[in-house]
């Protein structure tokens, strides 16, 4: 029964070890999300305060001002180079980049 006993233990130990290893994995996904997350606010944020800085110059000029829209989207897509020898393109494709181009 001891042999038996050791096993067991060894067993439950290794099983523990495996969830606290996808325990940590799955930490680090978050984490690393979160931060893209954040990233991708501040890069559109910055685009606005940008956009606009240029659109009172703009108007100083007395030309039109520029207007855009941001959407921010946290599904999963793909994102890939795609095309031939002579010409390649950089695209993202998948339902979450089609549900953010929707147009309000």
């Amino acid at each position: 029964m001891k042999n038996y006993s050791n096993f067991l233990h060894k067993h439950k130990v290794n099983q523990l070890k495996d969830v606290v290893n996808a325990l940590r994995q799955e930490l680090e996904n978050s984490q690393f999300i979160l931060v893209n997350k954040l990233q991708a606010m501040r890069a559109a944020i910055f685009m606005i305060k940008d956009l606009n800085a240029g659109n009172k110059i703009r108007l100083s000029e007395g030309k039109l001002t520029v207007n855009i829209g941001i959407s921010l989207n946290t599904d999963k897509v793909v994102s890939s180079n795609i095309g031939s020898k002579k010409l390649i393109n950089h695209t993202i494709i998948g339902d979450g980049v089609n549900a953010t181009c929707i147009d309000l």
